[in-house]
């Protein structure tokens, strides 16, 4: 993931993981390089967000690997086509450029796409900053600041002292409410101190003119790529292919729309607010949702040439139909499909039988996408008995053997050896209750249980070790053809490389770029399946 870097920064970086936190003088030491080097390569990684950093009111400044920022560079090809979908190639090439440079101040983006433009293909600044625009709206891009640079645990922790100091806060205090409050007013601090929301409304004055100068306030904007939007849409596009394939195509559209109105933030990785990062129930606004469904409407069709039925008239009619109004939903038939995905086995919209409201519960959306995940990956590896073990234990809680057995309609040789699969896996685990204190085994009762937490980790664990040996195969092929992409750099011309190769080189240059293009895609199923068990 860091082989574009050059190597003194992999090998601080590796040294950084290895070690943990350490001081700019041990990461010297560790790696064998000069001072100078070290800083050098430091100063680069925190740009990238790849080393977090924080310094003492002695002036001690430590630096810290983050492993999850470094993982989102897998979903960075994810994002750039997102993008490229939405806006165009130019909204993907900004993406792309904000994401290679870690971030960037938002009065230089311009000029840094043109730079890399032919001079017949400059685009405007003004189009550059509606793109801007729309990609904040979206969320493919965030606000950066530099505490967000820093060490967040140790961020709370002065938060923490200097919100004692300034309340007089007993630190011995063990009153449960008292702990409640002030575990409140540093979770609230803490939102204020590393606040990432950024106003499209700032990229208004940035392109007035082609020599107009940016504002006090606008000149300040960093911007940086928010990688949790491919979380994002993914979670939608999950959810609308399983209502739509269960019920109907509205259902699904209804179903993405309400995905959407979840404000998709994650919480703090912080120690002292566990109890206030659980997400709250978001009450559903009929006029966001439809909006939502007129953006996800599909187009009328139309039975004449030229698009039209031959009616000679201003208003939209096509096959004598005015769809001017048919993109969204009425209020009855929106909630009548909201009742219908409610009733079948969607647990995460419910209606309030007071005040008739209706409303997302987006931890119930997490925990049921986790669920269906590894229910997917269980029956891929294991089969459908797997399965059905599986959604006995989890409805059912702790069986023994013989009860399996007449609740699942199972023999018991196909029975054992699916639970043997499973336990040998890690999925299910066995709990043994003597009934002796002898412990014998003829007087010993042995429960089987399934532990979703336990499994969504051994399943990741199994996903990261995937992902590790492909991207060993595409660094192994990369050093195999070394020579063969040397050449191609000479030539300069990235766009169709085959045409400088001839013979057998052309040829194993050619099937190794398919073998490329079948390992990343795997790559990316992989992550998908993180994203859906980890971060959603």
């Amino acid at each position: 993931m860091i082989r574009h870097l050059k190597r003194s920064m992999q090998h601080i970086f590796k040294q950084l993981l290895h070690y943990g936190r350490l001081s700019h003088v041990q990461i010297a030491q560790y790696c064998r390089l000069p001072l100078k080097q070290v800083k050098t390569g430091l100063a680069a990684l925190i740009q990238l967000r790849l080393v977090h950093h924080y310094t003492t009111y002695r002036g001690l400044s430590t630096y810290e690997a983050d492993l999850d920022a470094a993982y989102a560079l897998v979903r960075l090809g994810k994002i750039t086509a997102l993008a490229s979908t939405r806006l165009g190639p130019l909204g993907g090439k900004i993406v792309e450029e904000i994401a290679l440079q870690g971030s960037l101040p938002a009065s230089q983006i311009a000029s840094r796409i043109n730079d890399g433009l032919a001079e017949g293909e400059k685009v405007s600044i003004l189009k550059i900053n509606r793109i801007l625009q729309t990609l904040a709206t979206d969320g493919f891009l965030r606000n950066m600041r530099p505490s967000h640079l820093q060490i967040l645990h140790d961020t709370e922790q002065d938060i923490d002292f200097d919100l004692r100091q300034r309340l007089g806060t007993n630190a011995r205090a063990k009153g449960k409410k008292a702990l409640q409050e002030h575990a409140a007013l540093v979770h609230a601090e803490m939102e204020k101190h590393c606040d990432y929301h950024l106003n499209p409304q700032w990229f208004d004055g940035l392109g007035e003119s082609e020599n107009g100068s940016a504002t006090t306030q606008q000149a300040d904007i960093h911007v940086c790529v928010d990688f949790n939007v491919a979380v994002r849409y993914l979670r939608e596009a999950q959810v609308a292919r399983i209502v739509e394939r269960a019920l109907s195509p509205e259902a699904g559209r209804v179903a993405r729309a309400v995905m959407e109105q979840i404000d998709f933030a994650p919480p703090l990785p912080d120690h002292l607010t566990d109890s206030l990062r659980l997400p709250m129930p978001r009450t559903l606004l009929f006029s966001k949702l439809r909006d939502s469904l007129k953006r996800t409407a599909p187009p009328p069709t139309s039975n004449g040439v030229s698009h039209s039925n031959g009616h000679v008239s201003d208003s939209p009619l096509l096959n004598g139909i005015d769809h001017e109004e048919d993109d969204g939903m009425d209020r009855l038939s929106f909630e009548a499909s909201l009742s219908m995905i409610s009733e079948g086995p969607f647990p995460f919209p419910s209606k309030d039988p007071y005040t008739s409201t209706w409303s997302v519960d987006a931890l119930k959306v997490s925990r049921w996408l986790r669920d269906k995940e590894i229910d997917t990956l269980i029956n891929q590896r294991i089969g459908t008995i797997g399965l059905r073990v599986k959604r006995m234990l989890a409805d059912k809680g702790k069986l023994e053997e013989k009860h399996l057995q007449d609740l699942g309609l199972l023999g018991a040789k196909e029975l054992r050896q699916t639970l043997a699969q499973l336990a040998t896996w890690g999925v299910l685990e066995l709990q043994e209750v003597p009934r002796e204190p002898q412990r014998q085994p003829n007087r010993t009762i042995f429960l089987w249980f399934f532990d979703p937490e336990k499994a969504k980790t051994v399943i990741l664990g199994d996903l990261y070790k995937t992902m590790a040996r492909l991207f060993q195969v595409l660094q192994r092929g990369r050093e195999l053809l070394k020579g063969t992409f040397e050449k191609i750099a000479r030539a300069g011309d990235d766009s169709n490389p085959e045409e400088y190769l001839i013979g057998e080189e052309r040829t194993a240059f050619l099937h190794w770029r398919r073998k490329e293009m079948w390992l990343m895609g795997e790559i990316g199923r992989l992550d998908d399946s993180v994203a859906l068990l980890r971060d959603v």
